[in-house]
């Protein structure tokens, strides 16, 4: 026989070559093809549903980012507007910034709030404390003109920016005390509950504060009650955010919500 037969002799002794699968002349199994042992199929499909994934996810952050950028143009814009439109470029302008961006995390934390209907990360404490501020403060400006800024602004706008600030104060202590109670995490939100009421640890702020403006205050308006409304403001806002730092802190996730994160940088303002 010739080569390549697989009855072929070497010397007497007798060799059969292998065949290979499936016989002599038929093409060898693909390991990919449909007939195989190898199933590949289903392991394609989860990395492309894996790859879709991970694109989808990139997709949300990259909006969520833009929104965010978008939301802190317009808040800027505004206040560029503000400045050389209603100020006139007066440095008491920054009382009336200040103002402009407290009033602009509150409205940040609204949106929060009431967009994902959820009042996580959120410390009561902290909201019941700049009530007191905004109100306060609105009880000396109405009645007197010794803390309001010197530019136009001390005319009218910051007396709005000051009432709206109230207001979206207000709105989210509501958000978080009624409708989305359920979502808010008390456990977390215990500054100062030591030896009183639960969710009244503020009064350890609001209290020894309130003192110190009776005792230290200035004296622009003339008037007792007057003098001692700003100061009291001006004391406890320096104060009013600790609660929500403390809550942050506690927070067993240790993960800060995007939009509550930045209702914290405004107050930084």
């Amino acid at each position: 026989p010739g080569y390549g037969q697989p009855g072929q002799s070497y010397g007497g002794a007798s060799y059969s070559a292998p065949a290979p699968p499936g016989g002599y002349g038929q093409p060898e199994p693909s390991p990919y093809s449909a007939g195989s042992g190898a199933e590949v199929g289903p392991n394609y499909s989860q990395t492309g549903d894996e790859d879709k994934s991970k694109s989808g996810k990139r997709s949300t952050a990259l909006q969520a980012l833009n929104n965010n950028v978008l939301i802190w143009a317009g808040f800027f814009s505004v206040s560029l507007f503000v400045y050389f439109m209603v100020s006139g470029g007066d440095f008491s302008f920054l009382m009336t910034y200040g103002a402009m961006a407290r009033m602009f995390g509150f409205g940040i934390l609204n949106v929060k709030t009431f967009t994902s209907k959820r009042a996580t990360g959120v410390s009561i404490k902290s909201l019941q404390l700049y009530s007191l501020v905004f109100f306060f403060r609105l009880t000396s400006i109405i009645r007197h003109e010794g803390y309001l800024p010197y530019d136009k602004s001390g005319d009218w706008l910051y007396h709005v920016i000051e009432v709206l600030a109230l207001l979206f104060t207000s709105s989210a202590l509501y958000g978080c005390m009624v409708p989305f109670r359920q979502t808010y995490q008390a456990d977390a939100d215990k500054f100062g509950e030591i030896s009183v009421p639960a969710g009244c640890g503020a009064v350890y702020l609001a209290v020894p504060v309130l003192v110190l403006s009776c005792i230290i205050h200035p004296n622009l308006n003339s008037d007792f009650f007057s003098d001692v409304a700003w100061t009291y403001a001006m004391y406890l806002e320096s104060l009013a955010l600790i609660p929500q730092l403390y809550m942050f802190q506690k927070q067993a996730t240790g993960v800060v919500e995007l939009l509550t994160a930045h209702f914290v940088a405004a107050l930084g303002f």
